[in-house]
């Protein structure tokens, strides 16, 4: 049987700006016991781009990583939806 992947957080991000319309969309993870942090971005309506931060990690670890993306993005412009 697969592993199961559960969300614990996610955080749907954007930004807007003259021209620009760009999403941002972090989600921590956790299947098997250990956590991963999931990023996605691109312009709104466009192509996205996909990865992770950190993967197959302790929750402390990724919380910290989920925590450092989300408030640079925040810092930069990007607001919740």
């Amino acid at each position: 049987m697969p592993a199961t992947t559960k969300t614990v957080e996610t955080a749907d991000l954007y930004f807007q700006e003259g021209n620009s319309d760009k999403v941002y969309h972090a989600r921590l993870e956790t299947s098997c016991g250990t956590y991963s942090v999931h990023f996605s971005y691109g312009r709104r309506g466009g192509n996205m781009t996909e990865g992770y931060k950190v993967q197959d990690v302790s929750e402390a670890e990724a919380r910290k990583e989920y925590d450092k993306l989300v408030n640079s993005k925040l810092k930069k412009g990007y607001q919740h939806q």
